[in-house]
């Protein structure tokens, strides 16, 4: 999860969409947020800069539910759930559902919340 493996990335989802491919998966949880960002940096590159792609011709799915990092802002999961969702009253802890190591969260305000952050991170698609 660093900035050659963002290039790298980049470099595939840029190739992808310029040779056919029109479908993007991600999630807020992939890469500690970095992918969303990074398919963020390809988009605003081939539909605003370079104008070779229309945002009308590319579907993104996203996902939330799971618990994220925040590599940029050094927070692993147990520490972005403590202090972006629960110290800030996006989440109750009785929203919580815990599997194993594995914290979901279905509650509409943490879907709201994730929704609003892939936005950001992809912020040239909006």
């Amino acid at each position: 999860m660093n900035e050659q493996d963002s290039e790298l990335y980049q470099e595939a989802i840029s190739f992808a969409l310029q040779n056919g491919m029109n479908f993007i998966d991600t999630a807020i949880n992939y890469r500690g947020m970095r992918s969303e960002r990074d398919i963020g940096k390809v988009l605003q590159e081939l539909i605003v800069n370079k104008k070779v792609l229309n945002r009308s011709e590319i579907i993104i799915s996203t996902k939330a539910g799971l618990i994220p990092g925040a590599i940029d802002l050094g927070l692993r999961p147990d520490r972005y759930l403590q202090e972006i969702l629960l110290d800030t009253g996006i989440i109750q802890g009785s929203d919580l559902h815990i599997i194993g190591h594995q914290r979901h969260v279905l509650a509409p305000s943490y879907y709201q919340f994730a929704i609003e952050n892939s936005k950001k991170h992809m912020e040239s698609i909006q």
